[in-house]
């Protein structure tokens, strides 16, 4: 698992941004990324919410300059419960980038072996300890990203928040707006929505065993970071929506589907810790979220996420020192 940023030295207002671009800094890393969806039923207010297996991954990072990245690998002893959800293989390449004043949102998912996270709801007299219904051919393929333009950048850092290579000295926020596209693909030969396995289920329903989902939207929002001495608090949220291409194929008869339809998005992220001039530690988590009309008697839903723990050294002689040495 891997995680980008840069920085770019334009004017902010030192009043209320600290700038520790000049420092070294190492930091520990937990991550977790992810995605999830739904298929929503509206004759019946009823859903099935998949999830493939989650797995935590550590790491490091490190910021100077203008480079900033995390690395984080995948470890056994902390992922055990493929025996309870069924495992999962995965790709999942997420990059947030927080510029002065843009933030740039990129992703590529692959994942294949999902679960039914809502079982109480599909399946009669399911009680926790049950078996929960499991699907290891079920794939998922997604793309897509968005860049939000952030107006009140000489005051507001996303980067205080996110990447703490700065410090939000005093409370401050600012509108932003943006646009993205996405493309997302779902298959299981065996279909996501079946009355025979799901008894709860409208028998009127017509399964189908792949969809694509596409959109280009547009996005606007507020961000904000509160502030008391060194801790902080930061939330921004995104709300937009965009024309989709939806293209299904049915399960028995393969016959194909294309409609046109309106997707709403909603990207909300937030960031919470200690950031002082030689320590640091918090988290911070990333959700973007996709609701597409699929047709009269079915929405999809998909969301995607990174939750991220970390704690943090600022070295302020070692680039010094180095730099002594060459002398």
């Amino acid at each position: 698992s891997t995680r980008f940023f840069a920085t770019t030295p334009l004017k902010t207002d030192t009043s209320f941004i600290k700038s520790y671009s000049d420092v070294f800094t190492f930091r520990l890393v937990s991550i977790n990324k992810s995605n999830k969806f739904s298929i929503d039923l509206n004759q019946s207010n009823n859903s099935i919410k998949y999830k493939p297996n989650s797995q935590w991954n550590l790491g490091f990072g490190i910021n100077y300059k203008w480079l900033g990245f995390d690395l984080a690998f995948s470890l056994p002893f902390l992922n055990k419960d493929d025996a309870i959800l069924g495992p999962t293989k995965r790709l999942d390449l997420q990059t947030n980038i927080y510029l002065r004043k843009l933030i740039v949102d990129v992703f590529f998912q692959f994942y294949k072996g999902y679960h039914v996270s809502n079982p109480q709801n599909i399946i009669p007299g399911w009680k926790p300890g049950d078996a929960i219904p499991i699907n290891q051919n079920m794939k998922s393929y997604s793309l897509g990203g968005s860049v939000i333009y952030v107006f009140n950048n000489r005051e507001f850092s996303y980067k205080a928040a996110f990447n703490l290579n700065e410090r939000q000295k005093k409370r401050a926020g600012s509108f932003i707006l943006g646009a993205g596209i996405f493309n997302i693909t779902l298959k299981n030969d065996s279909g996501f929505v079946s009355s025979n396995s799901f008894p709860e289920l409208p028998v009127n329903v017509t399964d189908f065993d792949k969809a694509v989902l596409g959109s280009l939207y547009f996005e606007g929002g507020y961000a904000y970071t509160f502030v008391y001495n060194n801790w902080y608090a930061s939330l921004s949220l995104a709300i937009g929506g965009g024309l989709s291409s939806i293209k299904t194929r049915e399960l028995l008869s393969g016959d194909a589907r294309k409609t046109n339809a309106f997707s709403f998005i909603v990207d909300f992220r937030g960031s919470m810790g200690y950031n002082g001039d030689i320590w640091y530690g918090g988290f911070s988590f990333f959700t973007g979220n996709f609701f597409v009309n699929n047709r009269e008697n079915l929405n999809i839903n998909f969301g995607l996420s990174n939750i991220r723990f970390f704690v943090g050294y600022r070295f302020y002689r070692l680039v010094e020192n180095i730099q002594n040495r060459k002398k």
